[in-house]
């Protein structure tokens, strides 16, 4: 990939995470990302499938940003349980940031929980 394209692949992902944020990734259409992006459509394809390759980069993206954040506390967890309060305070973190991803953030948390118990 060139420069240019990984700018432009850059400032996607950046205007997909930004909206997605401020409205959700239901309410965020590809039309929206183009126009805050300000790329064309066929920019836009050229780096993702579809929306559904665009929210695996955003969540990819947070995930970096939350691990390289957090890893001096990752490093110092020594059991299963540890992560689970490590995840537990994330979550409580997020909710207290942002009131509209709290409903979706507990559908996650009880998913996450059925899933490691």
């Amino acid at each position: 990939m060139t420069t240019r394209g990984a700018a432009t692949k850059a400032r996607i992902v950046d205007a997909a995470d930004q909206l997605m944020y401020e409205r959700g990734v239901a309410s965020t259409t590809l039309a929206d990302v183009r126009a805050t992006s300000e790329t064309s459509k066929s920019q836009l394809y050229q780096h993702f499938a579809g929306k559904r390759a665009l929210v695996l980069a955003v969540v990819e993206v947070r995930a970096d940003a939350v691990l390289s954040q957090q890893r001096r506390r990752l490093e110092r967890i020594e059991s299963f349980r540890g992560l689970e309060l490590w995840r537990d305070c994330q979550f409580q973190k997020t909710a207290a940031r942002c009131q509209k991803c709290t409903a979706v953030q507990l559908r996650v948390l009880e998913h996450t929980s059925g899933l490691i118990q």
